[in-house]
């Protein structure tokens, strides 16, 4: 999204007020989570270790694509085996 700020630097006052979107982030962009978190967006960390990408497939397709994310992360399981 245009304008509202870099990697790690975000322009806060023009973040859209009722997003319901899930904000992931790393832990460069801690800070920034915090101060998301405190003004009612979720934010999450996801994490980059094999188990726990196929965990995150089934998280963030959990929110109406289950089947899509149970096909992806089988797959991702597999070659992670």
């Amino acid at each position: 999204m245009p304008g509202l700020g870099g990697f790690s630097d975000v322009n806060y006052e023009r973040l859209p007020r009722s997003t319901r979107s899930l904000i992931t982030f790393s832990e460069i962009q801690a800070e920034a989570a915090r101060e998301l978190k405190k003004r009612g967006y979720r934010c999450w960390r996801p994490s980059a270790f094999a188990g726990g990408c196929v965990h995150t497939i089934l998280l963030i397709g959990g929110g109406g694509c289950e089947g899509e994310a149970q096909k992806l992360a089988g797959k991702c399981a597999r070659k992670f085996s």
